[in-house]
């Protein structure tokens, strides 16, 4: 927050991750295949998996949990060195 204050830049819209997923999921599916239905959408990253409900246009659910893509792949290697 207050390296934006001291900046000259003027901030309009600040998004949420979930928030910019979903945005960007409206943009590229497009309205009128959003409408009507229940989509579950997930990001997937390194540390971290935050899995959301998109319901009628609306972001209704979201939960973000401590494991990611690096987790995984570290649990692999580690269950494939005893083979």
């Amino acid at each position: 927050k207050e390296i934006i204050e001291r900046s000259t830049l003027k901030v309009k819209i600040v998004d949420h991750c979930a928030a910019a997923i979903a945005n960007v999921f409206e943009h590229t599916i497009g309205e009128e295949q959003i409408k009507g239905r229940t989509w579950i959408l997930m990001d997937l990253g390194a540390q971290k998996t935050i899995f959301m409900i998109y319901k009628n246009g609306i972001l209704v659910f979201t939960k973000e949990i401590g494991i990611g893509g690096l987790t995984i792949t570290e649990e692999i290697q580690r269950q494939m060195d005893g083979i």
